[in-house]
């Protein structure tokens, strides 16, 4: 995603690249820098920068911003979690498939599984690996609902100015940690 490092203040909507052509930059979605951020960078916000071919209308900029929810809710800032130092995702098909297995698994007497995690195996109990699934699960449905309710606020927008305005990056939860002191050494 194509995010720049702006100030508020000097913010601007739309850019004029080429007024000949018809070409602009149009800047959506700032949200806020956080103070470290600010302090280090002498910045206070970001906006999503997307060139356009023509000035779009109110219906064509909603699309954008619609556009830009979509691609932020796959992203990693979104589709993540934090094992240790590492980021890891994984989508809903390998969760729901790992969660049926391990069920099966503790059924039928395993005590310990496997869990692959970027490439690496992490021996853990099954109920450690069940605690671990369903904690992840209750964090991509909390973010499923906020990118739902993105979704609803954007198309209840009626004015251009406050679809530039809209941060489609609020209200996420904080991204999930995990620690693998569960792990067992093999």
């Amino acid at each position: 995603m194509n995010w720049l490092k702006v100030n508020k203040d000097e913010f601007e909507k739309v850019q004029s690249i080429n007024p000949k052509k018809g070409i602009y930059l149009i800047n959506l979605s700032p949200r806020p820098y956080s103070p470290i951020e600010n302090e280090e960078e002498g910045v206070d916000t970001q906006v999503f920068s997307i060139k356009v071919d023509k000035m779009p209308n109110t219906v064509e900029l909603k699309q954008l911003l619609l556009d830009l929810q979509a691609a932020y809710d796959k992203g990693e800032e979104v589709n993540t979690f934090n094992l240790g130092e590492q980021k890891c995702w994984l989508d809903k098909e390998t969760r729901v498939g790992l969660v049926n297995s391990i069920t099966i698994q503790k059924d039928s007497g395993v005590e310990v599984t496997t869990l692959w995690l970027n490439g690496e195996p992490y021996k853990v109990s099954v109920d450690y690996a069940l605690e671990f699934l369903r904690g992840l699960e209750l964090y991509a449905v909390d973010c499923y609902n906020v990118t739902q309710s993105h979704i609803a606020e954007i198309k209840a927008i009626s004015g251009r100015e406050g679809l530039f305005e809209y941060d489609v990056t609020k209200g996420y939860p904080e991204v999930i940690s995990f620690n693998m002191e569960e792990v067992i050494e093999i």
